[in-house]
């Protein structure tokens, strides 16, 4: 069914499709990799598996997938018994890779990527036929089944080992995904840290389908899982969780905002039709080959609430306003996990309307999840337990075995440069902008003009706008509306009348007033946006509206606006209509 996304004479557009799945992971503090995590991480899928999603056929599952850390003992076997060997972990990397199930076109396009992995100058140690249980999926997920095939490459000898090395990896990749159509290739994963394997499946179908998750080699300090449940939606191999970073549970209800964000600031979407989760890792992505940390960089697009009346630092909150004068929010409900197979976290957005608990025990084993009671723990070996409150953050770095909270993480990141003294530099207030002369009168047959050609009715005029103007109250109208929708119309209609609201009533609890009152705010910020990369005084040059809606002075202030980096122009939306 993906073809119907390219086809807009149809009502059905895919993002209007929503989400709401289960999650988690487990690690190994110290870093030590082994069997038993990979296995304690199948069952936390298994225990999640009524939080995937089914179809008609009660075999098809609507995705299910379980991301880990490289495990090097697994391919360093596997390669050994074909008298081949491995160069050292961190100086290889593993594509894992969604061909077409049919021999003859897999090993074509198999070819065909071999020969530009080649080209592009890194050597090919091995290709691997992936084994699975075709009978462990549904009817759906056979009839759209991929092939599976895992690439071995070597690090190419002028690249460094580590970030060097990951950041030619995501160059090569993209440009595979440029140069292969994605139904023919998609790539899970192409690292030297981190490997997926996920599926059209449910959560317990993946242990089954794929009989390498139980070879005894395979071994991982970091194992991150995740069950689809998707409403309205058409699951698909490649639309499978986790992603090469992420996984995501509930829906971002900003999307759109922030796609027009990414398009306007030159980021490239990987995929139109990718899902809302996809586009918030693709976006994370962009920030993190850019030099931001995962938690930087989420904590850059998922803000916390920072407004009047939150309790924070000064610092804290300086620095999620810096952000948020050139960042577009990534609003949830979301809960998040993530890694780069060093260290591995887990994130909840502001709203805080989707579970996150952790435990952690005595054997340095840390598991976080969308519920308690997905791995078998003694009361007695528990040494903290605790679910994460709005705009919370988990961080476990492996290499040094350690475990960071929120207060730590959001310190460094507020603190690592003066946001403060920046924003009362640059950063400009309408209450800072000189007095302008405004005409608050305007003559009736004026007025009146401007009624018609911005579409109002005598009956908004009079039901609504007078008894607001004059009692400052609400408008009250009779329920009812049967006017043609103002697409539909023949007649001309406001503005206004053609925004209707966009979220994902399935799934979404709905917004009590003490919670908006906290995490929805008004304002906004105007002015020529800076680099999104890299933190400077500059990005913060922009005035400051505490509403989009203007009052007379306060438009005249902005139009006699005449600054280098705030320059206004004035454009007339009237057209002729005999043109």
């Amino acid at each position: 069914m993906d073809h119907l996304a390219h086809d807009k004479k149809l009502m059905y557009l895919p993002e209007f499709e929503h989400a709401a799945c289960g999650m988690g992971f487990i690690a190994q503090v110290d870093g030590h990799a082994s069997h038993e995590i990979v296995e304690k991480a199948l069952t936390m899928l298994q225990r999640m598996n009524h939080r995937g999603g089914t179809g008609a056929e009660p075999d098809t599952g609507d995705g299910a997938g379980i991301l880990m850390a490289m495990p090097d003992a697994f391919f360093r076997d596997e390669m050994h018994r074909y008298e081949l060997t491995l160069p050292a972990q961190g100086d290889y990397a593993v594509a894992q890779l969604f061909l077409p199930h049919d021999a003859e076109e897999k090993a074509a396009m198999l070819k065909a990527v071999v020969s530009q992995i080649d080209e592009a100058g890194f050597p090919v140690l091995w290709t691997r036929n992936v084994p699975f249980v075709y009978e462990n999926c549904g009817p759906a997920a056979q009839q759209a089944m991929p092939g599976f095939v895992q690439v071995v490459v070597q690090r190419p000898t002028d690249t460094q080992a580590g970030q060097d090395f990951e950041d030619h990896l995501y160059a090569l990749r993209r440009q595979l995904e440029k140069t292969f159509d994605r139904q023919a290739m998609y790539i899970c994963s192409f690292s030297s840290r981190t490997i997926v394997y996920k599926g059209m499946l449910h959560a317990y179908q993946v242990s089954l389908f794929y009989p390498d998750l139980h070879n005894p080699q395979m071994k991982s300090a970091i194992c991150l899982i995740h069950s689809r449940f998707s409403t309205n939606t058409f699951p698909s191999w490649d639309r499978a969780q986790p992603f090469r970073f992420l996984a995501h549970n509930g829906e971002i209800n900003t999307l759109k905002g922030a796609e027009n964000w990414m398009t306007s600031h030159g980021i490239e979407i990987y995929d139109e039709t990718d899902s809302d989760s996809a586009k918030l890792e693709n976006c994370m992505e962009y920030l993190y080959r850019h030099g931001r940390s995962i938690p930087q960089a989420l904590m850059m697009m998922v803000p916390e609430a920072w407004g009047e009346g939150t309790e924070m630092s000064d610092e804290q909150r300086a620095f999620d306003e810096y952000n948020a004068t050139f960042m577009a929010p990534w609003d949830g409900p979301a809960a998040l996990c993530f890694t780069d197979g060093i260290q591995v976290g887990a994130f909840l957005d502001r709203n805080g309307l989707r579970p996150s608990r952790y435990t952690l025990m005595k054997n340095n084993q840390l598991v976080v999840a969308s519920e308690s009671g997905v791995v078998d723990v003694d009361p007695g070996d528990i040494v903290e337990k605790g679910i994460l409150a709005p705009a919370e953050m988990l961080l476990v770095d492996t290499s040094t075995g350690r475990i960071s909270k929120t207060r730590d993480l959001k310190r460094a990141c507020a603190e690592a440069h003066p946001y403060q003294q920046w924003l009362n530099a640059n950063r400009l207030t309408l209450g800072e902008l000189p007095d302008a002369k405004s005409d608050e009168s305007m003559p009736i047959d004026s007025l009146k003009k401007l009624w018609l050609r911005n579409g109002y009715t005598h009956e908004v005029i009079q039901t609504a706008l007078s008894p607001m103007a004059q009692n400052g109250g609400e408008p009250v109208i009779a329920m009812g509306f049967d006017s043609p929708l103002a697409v539909l119309s023949k007649k001309s209609q406001s503005l206004f009348t053609y925004f209707k609201q966009s979220f994902a009533q399935v799934t979404n609890p709905p917004i009590d007033p003490l919670r908006e009152k906290v995490v929805i705010g008004t304002f906004g910020f105007l002015g020529r946006d800076g680099d999104c990369t890299r933190d400077t005084a500059e990005n913060c040059h922009k005035l400051k509206i505490d509403s989009p809606i203007l009052s007379d002075q306060e438009y005249a202030k902005i139009l006699n606006l005449d600054l280098p980096m705030l320059q206004v122009a004035k454009l007339s939306l009237a057209y002729d209509l005999t043109d």
